[in-house]
């Protein structure tokens, strides 16, 4: 098992192998038909509804067993007793699920005659925020407000850790707009300065999967770290208020340097990870 003692030791171990140029291999995403060829579990607490154009009808049930394969691969996760897709032209994106309203509006390309990957990767991914959003439900307005970076992160996870695919959320129509959301490559935290809360967290995306999703004995760990990883990313918030807050347009993160706000996160998760696999 893939030891970890303290946070100053991972992020010793994760600072150690940048500087030496170690790269991880990973385990190329499942096909689209895998992942949707076989009926998963009912998840009767849930009610799964999906909208879409009369061409698109035959998709609608491949969306509900994606969002059941989710719920039975992480069971440690709550998730919403309801949620609504709607499905259309266009490109993914994610509408609101705070307060009470939870539904995703899926877009894909036009002559599609079935889900690709991305879209896959598009629809945990919103679904990820879902489950965020009832976790921080009861937290303080300060505390929501700063969860959006963070909320990202756990979004990006979940879609990772359920296909297998470090770059699952990369836009491959335009990379270099989501390149901070690559997991499969690392960076310094030193050497990193946006702080746009989709790719302030680049360097710790980097850290999860060098040293903890792509170890192969950690895989069928997943449905027991990724609550963890949520539980951890929650846990941060707060102890980031009245150090951090969000910018006028919610899109930032200011108040320290990206480079800081990755070394206390990374420490952190360093720490929850490593109480992890002790006892395991």
């Amino acid at each position: 098992m893939y030891k970890l003692t303290t946070g100053f030791f991972v992020l010793n171990i994760f600072f150690v192998s940048l500087a030496q140029g170690n790269s991880t291999p990973f385990k190329p995403a499942e096909s689209c038909a895998s992942i949707s060829g076989s009926k998963s579990e009912e998840v009767p607490v849930q009610k799964i509804s999906v909208e879409s154009p009369r061409k698109w009808s035959s998709l609608k049930s491949q969306i509900a067993d994606i969002i059941k394969k989710v719920n039975k691969k992480f069971d440690g996760l709550l998730v919403p007793d309801k949620i609504h897709v709607v499905l259309d032209e266009g490109a993914g994106r994610f509408t609101r699920s705070y307060p009470g309203i939870n539904e995703i509006d899926l877009y894909i390309l036009g002559e599609s005659k079935s889900l690709s990957l991305s879209d896959i990767a598009n629809l945990v991914h919103e679904y990820g925020h879902f489950i965020f959003n009832l976790k921080i439900k009861g937290m303080t307005e300060n505390a929501r407000s700063l969860s959006g970076a963070y909320q990202e992160v756990f979004a990006d996870v979940l879609a990772v850790c359920f296909l297998g695919d470090p770059r699952a959320n990369l836009d491959f129509d335009a990379p270099s707009a989501t390149l901070g959301r690559n997991f499969a490559e690392v960076i310094l935290p030193e050497n990193w300065h946006n702080n746009e809360i989709h790719d302030i967290f680049w360097p710790t995306r980097g850290f999860l999967w060098s040293h903890i999703l792509s170890k192969p004995q950690n895989i069928d760990k997943y449905p027991v770290i990724v609550p963890l990883i949520l539980e951890t990313l929650v846990d941060q918030i707060t102890s980031e208020i009245g150090v951090l807050e969000p910018d006028a347009f919610g899109s930032r993160l200011v108040g320290s340097s990206p480079a800081e706000i990755n070394n206390r996160l990374i420490t952190s998760l360093g720490l929850k990870l490593a109480q992890f696999s002790e006892n395991h």
